[in-house]
């Protein structure tokens, strides 16, 4: 394409230049160096003085870049021009004959030039810390988290990857890099328990996939991640999958099989009893000392009062609890409770304390020799289709299992029954255990022929010759094995006849 301008002398113009014509550098390229070069003509006669003579002169785009008036190569003005500021730059590049001397005629071409980018900025973290809060019943795989890392530079140059540098020393977790967002996704390697371990802080890096070019060394940052594990309400857990039990087939009604135990894992204690208590200022119960409040719905036997106190805490798993109350201080507390007109000697003298964290409920009893047997937090049940005949109970409260019915052995060797634990105020968090009763053997069972005989002897048989062997069985089931000791009935005891052996 060419940019031409008419003159009385002929036409000049720039061959091979197209106007605003689109140049990439580098941002770090250093003064002087060249950018490109244009080339004009002029169609006059070379020979007659200077009228073919151009000299080149830039108009626009300074101080950024200037032009050689002879070669009319462009070159960088301005060192370390930033991309990030400014992207595109217009030049417009004079040519005029007559050696630039005035009267000389003149044409101009545009050049934009745009700088491309290197990886001159690293990575930053929108935030120095994230927070996350993740369900402990969160799937292996699933996200539990994003943070980001972002970068001014562009193309690959903005890239980055994720990795975990601290604070994941069991492997819980790991990030991986969403391609088309660049954000790094948390995600769980492992399953959380809450029961376990409530919180992580993690160290995450982001990292450039490609270096920096001064030191080839990819720019970094860091970030602190914690993640707050949440509690989920869980079934019981039995503490085998199989119980192996063993009655002996004559054992009475109401004996006592053995038993099954499951836990709750939740440590908030889903299943025990709640009474939810407004505070009232009302005068304290027993003639309390100052300080003291009573809570509507707490019995009249027990007095409870907020303490500065800092005493250690006690265990109501450890402990009976004959009144279980819930409440919620707004600041760090100590909760005392007291039965009321209980004689008290010094600060200690019968108060129970507990340490209750600001702004959550707590729960608290009395423990001492009026305390009834704790609220239990699971109940056990058999499922009666592994048990049609009802042939055992179980008790809910304790899992003892124990027999409804008579045994018979010789009918049924095995039982194999299913075991249930279900929350007592949440039904659907259930779990199951198998049990496998085995009914030991005692000897009710009388030996039996194993068919009717009959024998045929011949009149000239001989004295010590065999005339029948005959054999027992026996229903039961001895540890050390059959063995039948074989006479004859009473009544042929006198008959000379006949005897009996028994094979040894």
């Amino acid at each position: 394409m060419w940019a031409t301008v008419q003159t009385n002398r002929g036409r000049f113009a720039f061959p091979g230049i197209v106007i605003f014509q689109f140049l990439g550098i580098s941002r770090k390229q250093k003064t002087s160096t060249p950018v490109t070069r244009v080339t004009a003509t002029d169609a006059d006669d070379p020979v007659y003085g200077n009228s073919a003579k151009l000299v080149y002169s830039i108009l626009e785009g300074q101080p950024y870049f200037s032009v050689d008036p002879n070669t009319a190569t462009i070159k960088i003005a301005l060192h370390a021009m930033d991309r990030e500021m400014r992207e595109e730059y217009l030049v417009v590049i004079q040519a005029k004959d007559m050696g630039g001397h005035m009267g000389g005629l003149s044409g101009t071409t545009t050049v934009t030039v745009t700088l491309t980018d290197v990886n001159d900025n690293p990575p930053k973290f929108s935030k120095s810390l994230y927070e996350f809060v993740i369900p402990e019943d969160l799937p292996i795989g699933k996200m539990g988290g994003k943070v980001k890392a972002n970068d001014r530079d562009i193309g690959d140059n903005a890239k980055s990857t994720y990795n975990i540098i601290e604070g994941d020393e069991q492997g819980m977790f790991e990030i991986v890099t969403d391609g088309q967002t660049q954000e790094g996704i948390l995600r769980l390697k492992k399953v959380i328990d809450f029961e376990s371990k409530r919180a992580y802080t993690l160290k995450v890096e982001a990292t450039n996939i490609r270096s920096e070019p001064s030191n080839g060394v990819p720019f970094k940052d860091t970030a602190t991640v914690k993640i707050v594990v949440e509690d989920s309400d869980e079934p019981p857990v039995f503490l085998k999958a199989v119980y192996l039990l063993e009655v002996n087939e004559n054992a009475p009604i109401n004996t006592v099989i053995g038993s099954v135990t499951a836990r709750d894992p939740d440590s908030s204690a889903s299943t025990v009893s709640r009474t939810r208590l407004n505070r009232s200022e009302s005068k304290p119960l027993g003639g309390g000392r100052s300080g003291g409040r009573t809570f509507q719905g707490l019995s009249p036997r027990f007095h409870v009062r907020l303490s500065e106190f800092d005493w250690d805490p006690l265990s109501l798993r450890e402990r009976g609890c004959s009144q279980v109350v819930c409440c919620c201080l707004p600041v760090l507390k100590v909760l005392c409770v007291c039965r009321a007109g209980e004689k008290r000697e010094g600060e200690m003298g019968g108060w129970q304390h507990w340490r209750v964290p600001a702004n959550r409920s707590a729960l608290i009893g009395m423990s001492g020799s009026a305390a009834r047997p704790r609220v239990r937090r699971e109940g056990y049940f058999i499922d009666r289709h592994t048990d049609l005949e009802r042939q055992f109970n179980i008790n809910v409260d304790d899992g003892k299992i124990t027999l409804a019915k008579p045994l018979d052995r010789e009918t049924d060797m095995w039982h194999n029954i299913t075991v249930t634990a279900t929350e007592v105020r949440n039904h659907s968090q259930i779990s199951r255990a198998i049990v496998a009763i085995r009914v030991m053997d005692i000897n009710d069972n009388a030996p039996e022929f194993a068919t009717e005989y009959e024998a045929f002897l011949c009149e000239n048989g001989k004295p010590g010759q065999v005339i029948q062997t005959v054999s027992a069985v026996d229903k039961d089931d001895p540890i050390q094995g059959h063995y039948f000791d074989y006479r004859l009935v009473p009544e042929m005891l006198n008959n000379p006849n006949f005897t009996i052996k028994n094979n040894q």
